[in-house]
């Protein structure tokens, strides 16, 4: 918890932390709990930014990132919204997407910023994972593979490929230029079966892929051996 780690006052919120992530200046860190909260702790000036109370999400947030610029911040939730904030004195919401618009019954269990700060990759608790760009709030591409809810996504830092882990215990490969899966990996049958593929990352120089599974084990794999 924020007291546990000395960052301030956290008893005005009621839920428990269901995801973070860094600022691209290694500054400050956003936080979604699972009563909805998003906020953000700048343990530099150890000072804490969150929305208006009715600006929080209506379920808890499964998501949260900083667009590369570090000028914005989107999180996504399990009330089927993505919401697109940008921090200003405090923290606004410029923009509310929601997906049961497009695709009725689902949520977005992963959201990540491309490089170019204007598109957003989004994973669905169907199995699909759409593009989006973040200006019109329309779909630029559906990518469809999984068998299992997608769990996570990561970006490479070029923005040339994705990955996605899901719960079909498969990690696959995207090819974000043509926007087709460039390889496909079955984690499940070499480690153990039916096991989801829960966090996704890629290192710095994209030359491995860390990904954390349900068994409790962390798993890494050489990106050149796809």
């Amino acid at each position: 918890s924020l007291l546990t780690l000395g960052i301030g006052n956290y008893s005005e919120f009621e839920g428990k932390f269901t995801s973070a992530n860094y600022s691209p200046d290694g500054k400050s860190i956003v936080l979604g709990d699972d009563a909805g909260n998003v906020l953000i702790w700048d343990y530099i000036n150890e000072h804490i930014y969150y929305p208006r109370s009715q600006d929080k999400h209506q379920n808890f947030v499964l998501s949260v990132e900083f667009s590369p610029d570090g000028s914005k911040i989107v999180s996504s939730s399990a009330d089927s919204s993505i919401v697109l904030w940008k921090l200003d004195g405090s923290l606004k919401k410029i923009n509310t997407l929601d997906i049961s618009k497009y695709q009725p019954g689902v949520w977005v269990r992963s959201v990540r910023f491309l490089p170019s700060g204007s598109e957003l990759l989004t994973a669905l608790s169907d199995g699909t994972i759409l593009l989006w760009d973040i200006h019109s709030l329309q779909i630029i591409q559906r990518l469809s593979g999984h068998h299992g809810e997608v769990e996570s996504l990561s970006v490479s830092s070029d923005g040339g490929f994705a990955v996605s882990g899901a719960r079909d215990g498969e990690v696959r490969f995207w090819d974000l230029q043509v926007f087709k899966s460039r390889a496909n990996i079955g984690i499940s049958p070499t480690f153990q079966s039916n096991l989801e593929i829960n966090s996704m990352i890629f290192t710095n120089d994209g030359k491995y892929l860390i990904g954390g599974a349900a068994n409790g084990y962390v798993y890494i794999l050489d990106t050149n051996t796809k």
